[in-house]
């Protein structure tokens, strides 16, 4: 019975590096390393983008979804775009020299730069003596990943010690092999023709580094012990070799066999095989052979293919050979030394039971290879990389605060609160920066977008009250008359899911008109508005969310500044604030001040609303119960590193009392709440402390975060939907965009109450003088 496939939360993995049907050992190890994640976990989506060497390219599989011209650094940069806007969760690069563009194949790092997620390198060389362009690539590599892979111990060994890589950095992944059953040699000879024949093979894209000639060299000796030997050579020479060379190499090789007068016993297969060819080839093999010549060799496919498949192997010792065939699993030869060769492969064929317990040997180390297996520790890498993300910044964006000074903030967007307002009002989502109709409208977002109208008119934007018009006439049609509530849910085609919405987007409705009556100097926007402040306001009180109370209390101050005589607003207002402060008072201990046990979202609206409330009333309970909530949840947001940044309660889990709080995924609205409460406190207070906490939660839009990446996207004016452990959301929708619109605006009107109430001070301190000289 087949195994069931095991699962991951990472979603989403492309992977980098030349693809079949290319002719080269990469194009093979990506294939299957991709091949083998998709087959043993069923929930992962594998996605590939090969490097073309030809301007034709290859008929790729369907998995392929984006091709890089080699030469074409533009390309690269379109990949890691293709690649952002994607939801790819990881990238696992596969590098090796000579497949990439650039000096030293410096055009990688253009794609490597721009990612957002985290990236999982395998390193197939790794250069003892690097000339200063590969040591600069590579050590810019080591440094983009979040993890490095490296097939053999030594491949670790030079990493720490020529390119400064930490150890634990480094995972050992062993090279993965196809799983080959132990058969006799016997069983696959018919196959071609070499039934009753010893068959020794060296298979491989034919170069001259390979070492070919040296086995034909040793042929007339061994040929001439057991005559019944066959040398197979399977493997064609590389595309981009035959364009220069042609078969010069595999030409040479022919010549020197019949030379050597053993032609009769060297068989060519000029051609690159497939998998199941290869898999026939192995279990037709006696001894296999790699007499490459390159001692300085990290990692070998085919050697790993025939150890794994229990041949007795005699190889030369390069680094990758003298790990895999210790321990009695093969037999090493020096370099360029048939002679030497010849009598290795005598022994072994003299010595039947030396050659059986050496497969043997082979084939049981080779089940740690089988690309199973491997697939399950490349994904335990991946997650190790996506974990490690979460608790350490990414080193490609350096965070500049924003400057404290008044005014000084970055200039606004409005096209993405554009592109996402129809004739019906805010929609809710956005695939990337597209709208997305099939999620419709909500009276909540409506009423953020309401909310934010209201402060563009503050701030003197002459399209505020068209937008506001359109956000206001969505919460009429909300409203249902029938119950007293807001509905919340709409389809893109104007059907309501519902008859009435979330206590919480009865109250944001609340609020959204409390502040546009407050505010509004346009008779239409306050006639309308009012007489669903009122309608909506009793309903209020038969809540039972602590959020939606907040959210009309903070309706009611802005109201209630305008219209002080309401004696019911007033009796509303008075009811919510004592309801939030008995909550608080009920759960507060000295290790916890806060109004439940635990914190979920928005959560800065709570201290909020009691501070806005206790300043309008001159009430000291309010306000002080507000400021030591908000002081608390302050400095339980903020980073612990030197940074001390925001970081909000992730929504993965939220943060119940005596539990483990969640990092992930971060909120936008967590940004807002927090900015909207600190600018009350300042208010409150006096105190810069408060300032200063808002800018470092604005900040946290703009880079300073967990992953020091960007969460609004300047290019659009929209703000992307939270901070995933290890990259920001891809789609930008309603809530979030409006949450960074709002934080922006409420630091604005802070920032020129701040300068009026500098420049009232200074002219005061003046006016004596004043009054003297005219005197």
């Amino acid at each position: 019975m087949k195994p069931l496939p095991f699962n991951s939360a990472i979603n989403r993995i492309a992977f980098v590096g030349n693809y079949l049907p290319r002719q080269c050992g990469i194009a093979t190890f990506t294939t299957d390393l991709c091949e083998a994640i998709a087959a043993e976990f069923a929930t992962t989506t594998c996605i590939a983008l090969p490097v073309n060497d030809t301007e034709a390219g290859y008929a790729y599989p369907e998995r392929v979804r984006f091709e890089l011209a080699e030469k074409d650094i533009d390309s690269y940069r379109r990949a890691a775009d293709f690649l952002n806007i994607n939801n790819v969760d990881l990238v696992c690069l596969q590098h090796e020299y000579g497949i990439f563009g650039g000096r030293a194949g410096s055009h990688i790092l253009a794609l490597l730069r721009e990612l957002r997620m985290p990236l999982v390198t395998t390193l197939h060389t790794i250069l003892r003596d690097p000339h200063p362009d590969q040591r600069r690539v590579l050590r810019e590599i080591a440094g983009l990943s979040d993890r490095l892979v490296v097939m053999s111990e030594r491949g670790a060994e030079l990493l720490q010690a020529i390119y400064q890589v930490p150890a634990d950095k480094i995972d050992f992944i062993p090279h993965g092999i196809p799983d080959i059953p132990f058969v006799d040699p016997s069983f696959h000879k018919d196959l071609f023709g070499v039934e009753g024949k010893v068959v020794l093979l060296s298979f491989g894209l034919l170069s001259v580094n390979k070492g070919i000639e040296n086995v034909i060299a040793a042929l007339p000796r061994i040929v001439a012990h057991s005559p019944s030997v066959v040398y197979i050579v399977v493997g064609a020479t590389p595309p981009h070799v035959r364009r220069v060379d042609a078969e010069t190499y595999r030409l040479s090789l022919e010549w020197l066999a019949r030379e050597q007068g053993v032609e009769e016993h060297v068989i060519f297969y000029n051609r690159f095989v497939s998998l199941e060819e290869l898999v026939e080839f192995i279990g037709a093999t006696d001894i296999y052979i790699t007499p490459y010549l390159n001692p300085a060799q990290i990692t070998s496919g085919t050697l790993a293919y025939t150890v794994g498949a229990g041949k007795a192997v005699v190889s030369t010792p390069y680094w990758y050979a003298e790990e895999m065939l210790a321990e009695e699993r093969g037999v090493l030869v020096p370099f360029n030394d048939p002679a030497a060769l010849a009598e290795q492969v005598i022994d072994l064929l003299d010595n039947e039971s030396k050659r059986h317990a050496m497969r043997k040997r082979a084939y049981l180390f080779g089940r740690e290879m089988i690309w199973p297996r491997v697939a399950r520790r490349y994904m335990a890498s991946f997650e190790r990389a996506r974990a490690e993300r979460r608790h350490t910044p990414g080193a490609g964006f350096a965070v500049k605060p924003l400057d404290q000074r008044p005014g000084e903030l970055p200039p606004l967007k409005l096209d993405h609160l554009r592109r996402l307002t129809d004739e019906t009002g805010m929609l809710q989502h956005a695939f990337f920066t597209v709208p997305n109709y099939r999620e419709g409208y909500t009276t909540d977002d409506n009423a953020r977008a309401l909310i934010v109208s209201v402060l563009l008119n503050e701030v003197g934007h002459g399209e505020a009250p068209e937008l506001a018009s359109r956000y206001l006439a969505f919460l009429g049609y909300a409203f249902n008359p029938e119950t007293g509530y807001f509905r919340n849910f709409m389809s893109y085609q104007r059907q309501w899911l519902e008859e009435q919405g979330s206590d919480d987007s009865h109250g944001r409705a609340l609020w959204a008109l409390g502040l546009t009556l407050g505010h509004s100097s346009l008779p239409a926007l306050s006639s309308m508005a009012g007489g669903l402040f009122e309608r909506a306001l009793p309903a209020i009180l038969a809540t039972t969310s602590p959020r939606a109370w907040a959210f009309a209390l903070l309706g009611l101050n802005e109201y209630l500044q305008r219209f002080r005589g309401d004696r019911m607003a007033s009796q509303v207002q008075e009811t919510l604030a004592g309801r939030l402060l008995t909550l608080y008072q009920d759960q507060r201990s000295d290790d916890w001040r806060w109004f439940e046990d635990g914190l979920s979202y928005c959560n800065a609206a709570l201290p909020h609303a009691l501070l806005a409330t206790g300043r309008f009333r001159s009430d000291d309970a309010l306000s002080q119960a507000g400021l030591e909530a908000l002081d608390w949840l302050a400095g339980l947001q903020q980073a612990e590193a030197s940074s001390r940044h925001f970081v909000p309660i992730g929504s993965n889990g939220f943060y119940r009392r005596g539990g483990e709080r969640a990092r992930f995924d971060q909120q936008p609205i967590e940004a807002q709440a927090m900015v909207s409460a600190c600018v009350e406190a300042h208010q409150v207070t006096g105190d810069r402390r408060w300032r200063q906490t808002a800018r470092q939660a604005f900040e946290w839009f703009h880079g300073r975060n967990d992953l020091n990446k960007p969460i609004y996207d300047p290019t659009t004016g929209g703000c992307r939907d939270g901070l995933h452990p290890d990259r920001p959301n891809s789609n930008q929708g309603a809530e979030s965009t409006l949450a960074y619109l709002q934080s922006w605006l409420e630091l604005r009107l802070a920032d020129n109450s701040l300068q009026t109430d500098i420049t009232e001070a200074h002219a005061h301190s003046l006016s004596p003088t004043l009054s003297t000289a005219s005197a």
